[in-house]
């Protein structure tokens, strides 16, 4: 009994009074409200610590953007002429240069002709045109003289400098090349058809046909005759060339020999119209500095006066990056009277040379030709290639089926050959496609009465071209003057062993093509230093990785500094500026590093926590080595393809 009277007076004791629950309830409740009244003071103290340091934050910013700006045009004045040093430096270099390789190629006594002189390159090109009957082996020998006359002028035309050439030797250069670019080609085909007169001397006594390579560095001949007929013969291969051909059974017991021939070069595709970039009408908008505008003011009110109906000024909305299809100057072809326009070119070249000094840059070469933006001219067949997207690789294969000449014949001691006019004679095949395409029959219609079977193609990839997809095979439009992917069927490759084979309508010149712009955009690039006149260039796509270190081999320096001593640095058209993060920061913040300032140019902020020694390094960089990496920096143009 007694424990249970002690348990319910516990029970009592345990229960808490009405007043005791109030006071309780009181007491958390003033408890509460002092924790939101401190929490809501924090946070406005807080928000108040905040808005203060953004007003000092914004100051700060303010002030050091207005001291940038106050600083802006004397950095950029310092900037300017240094760099101009430079590379104005590197130009006389590069002046000096070429006034030797004038006097060198003055003093050439090897018997080759001056591709710039007019009179020697004419009378080496009416000379060789004259010579007939010469065998394959003596035009190749030859081919490497002309093909290196060739290189000459394309490099004059890419490489000097716009003051130095005037337009009239442009063009008589473009036509030069184009001269000894034909010429050539006549002249493998003459040699061609003496080398078939000579079949039957020639013929293999196990197959009874005629097969022989003849062959260079640039070019490779591969022919075979037809002298057997055998009804029976599907194709031949040559094994060391590794390339061949099958034959279709309708040309079997033909009179004919088919040619194969490889040109490393190709002197094709700049007859193309979507060889040079497109030329947009626009109105050129150059640096805004108070001299420039009036400079540009007064030619723009010249032009007005003077300008012939019809004109338009041009300018290049872009340019590829392949130097081979710059090399053309800016043409402009003017009307009466002569002396206004003379005046109003001298106007504009002195505009230009003025804006190019104002803006720090220097251009060499020479632009493609002004051609209008006709609407016309894009709209390509679906198979035509276009050469402003894709770039030919491994050359030009010359692919021919030949009607055999008639034979050399010994008469009597003498060698006597029915020549026929015209030269080499190509076989018409297929024959009757011209009938099938009056009568309306349908390609399959074609293959089904097999009215003409294609024919086949397979050989090996030069190991000299890298393909980062399966490469694309275009053939020869000699009337369009375009590279077309149409009547190319039953494609393969292996990738392991590099062969290709094919199958054409007919016989086609034929390349093999990729995208230009396969590797772009660029996943990332980085420039890093390496010591003194010492830099990798490192550019990273989607199938490769490029590495280029630039350095003047003599004067370059091993690196001094740390690879780990890196800061982020954010730059725009206006200004540069030190980063408070870091790479391995989550996420970005354009916050300023503590106590840093605000530049016109990464060289001036640099400066500021660079040593003595690596801004006397910077200004002291050997100028060729500033030259190469301006050079570079504006081919791959990393900031605009990343």
């Amino acid at each position: 009994m007694s424990s249970k009277r002690t348990s319910a007076a516990s029970k009592k004791k345990g229960k808490l009074s009405k007043a005791e629950k109030l006071r309780l309830k009181r007491e958390e409740e003033e408890k509460r409200q002092r924790e939101e009244e401190e929490a809501r003071l924090l946070a406005e103290q807080l928000e108040a610590e905040r808005r203060e340091k953004e007003r000092q934050e914004k100051e700060e910013r303010e002030r050091l953007e207005a001291k940038q700006l106050e600083h802006r045009h004397e950095e950029l004045e310092e900037h300017r002429a240094l760099l101009n040093i430079k590379l104005e430096e590197a130009t006389r270099w590069k002046n000096k240069l070429q006034i030797q390789a004038k006097w060198d190629r003055y003093m050439r006594c090897d018997g080759s002709p001056d591709p710039t002189i007019p009179k020697e390159i004419n009378t080496f090109i009416s000379l060789w045109a004259k010579e007939q009957s010469q065998d394959f082996q003596t035009v190749l020998n030859k081919s490497n003289l002309v093909l290196e006359l060739i290189r000459e002028l394309e490099f004059l035309l890419l490489d000097a400098p716009s003051d130095t050439i005037t337009e009239i030797d442009v063009l008589r250069y473009q036509q030069t090349i184009r001269e000894l670019q034909e010429l050539l080609y006549q002249k493998f085909n003459n040699a061609t058809e003496r080398l078939l007169k000579n079949a039957t001397v020639l013929s293999d006594i196990d197959t009874g046909n005629m097969q022989k390579v003849i062959k260079n560095e640039n070019v490779t001949l591969c022919i075979w005759a037809n002298l057997n007929k055998n009804p029976r013969f599907k194709g031949y291969r040559f094994e060391k060339e590794a390339i061949g051909f099958d034959l279709p059974k309708s040309l079997a017991v033909c009179s004919i020999a088919v040619r194969i021939l490889h040109t490393l070069y190709d002197h094709l595709s700049c007859q193309s119209p979507t060889f040079h970039p497109w030329m947009k009408e626009t109105e050129v908008v150059l640096a805004p500095t108070d001299e420039l505008e009036n400079v540009l003011g007064d030619s723009m009110q010249i032009m007005e006066e003077h300008k012939p109906s019809g004109s338009v000024i041009t300018a290049n909305e872009e340019t590829k990056s392949e130097g081979r299809k710059s090399v053309l100057s800016t043409v402009s072809f003017k009307e009466e009277p002569k002396p206004v326009n003379e005046s109003l070119d001298k106007t504009e070249l002195e505009t230009e040379q003025r804006a190019n000094s104002q803006l720090g840059t220097t251009t060499e070469g020479h632009s493609p030709p002004s051609l209008l933006n006709d609407k016309q001219n894009d709209l390509l067949e679906d198979d035509v290639v276009d050469l402003r997207q894709y770039t030919t690789l491994g050359g030009v294969y010359y692919f021919d089926v030949i009607a055999l000449p008639p034979q050399y014949k010994q008469v009597n001691g003498w060698t006597m050959v029915q020549i026929l006019e015209g030269g080499l004679q190509m076989y018409p095949y297929p024959q009757d496609l011209s009938l099938l395409n009056l009568t309306g029959m349908s390609q399959q219609e074609k293959e089904l009465e097999n009215a003409a079977p294609p024919v086949a193609v397979s050989f090996r990839v030069p190991k000299n071209v890298f393909f980062f997809e399966e490469p694309q095979v275009a053939r020869w439009d000699p009337e369009d003057k375009t590279w077309r992917m149409d009547s190319i069927t039953q494609k393969i490759y292996n990738l392991e062993l590099r062969d290709l084979s094919f199958k054409m309508d007919s016989f086609h010149t034929f390349t093999l093509i990729q995208d230009s712009h396969l590797n772009m955009p660029y996943e990332s690039w980085e420039l890093s230093p390496g010591g003194k006149n010492q830099v990798m260039l490192v550019i990273v796509s989607a199938f490769t990785e490029i590495q280029l270190e630039i350095k003047v081999k003599e004067l370059s320096q091993p690196p001094t500094s740390s690879d780990e001593s890196w800061s982020l640095y954010m730059l725009n058209s206006q200004r540069t500026q030190r980063l408070k993060i870091s790479e391995s920061s989550e996420t970005f913040s354009d916050e300023l590093f503590e106590h840093s300032e605000l530049h016109s140019t990464l060289y001036h902020m640099i400066k500021d926590y660079a040593s003595a020694g690596a801004v006397e390094a910077l200004q002291h960089s050997h100028h060729l080595f500033v030259d190469c990496v301006y050079q570079l920096l504006s081919m791959t143009k990393v900031l605009t393809y990343s």
